[in-house]
């Protein structure tokens, strides 16, 4: 009987740092986030994203320079050229 209780205590254990680490990882998360779209606001960053890209919807916007990554944008003189064509019809 021992040995079962020690190891569902230990199992207990670890999910509760493990909920614990999740908890810190979402909450620093959410902090950069926030952060950052002070930056935003405040005119340290600027997005040059096309109005298309998923940084650009609302609920989105909070995480655009958390996730760096996957934006739709004018990275190339030829790409922006050919996305500019496209909008004109």
């Amino acid at each position: 009987m021992t040995f079962s209780l020690t190891v569902g205590r230990r199992i207990g254990f670890v999910s509760r740092a493990m909920r614990r680490s999740l908890k810190l990882l979402l909450f620093g998360f959410l902090l950069a986030g926030f952060v950052s779209r002070g930056l935003e606001l405040a005119g340290v960053y600027q997005c040059a994203c096309y109005p298309e890209c998923w940084c650009k919807r609302p609920g989105l916007s909070l995480f655009r320079w958390v996730v760096p990554r996957f934006h739709v944008g004018p990275w190339n003189p030829e790409d922006e050229a050919r996305h500019e064509a496209a909008s004109r019809g």
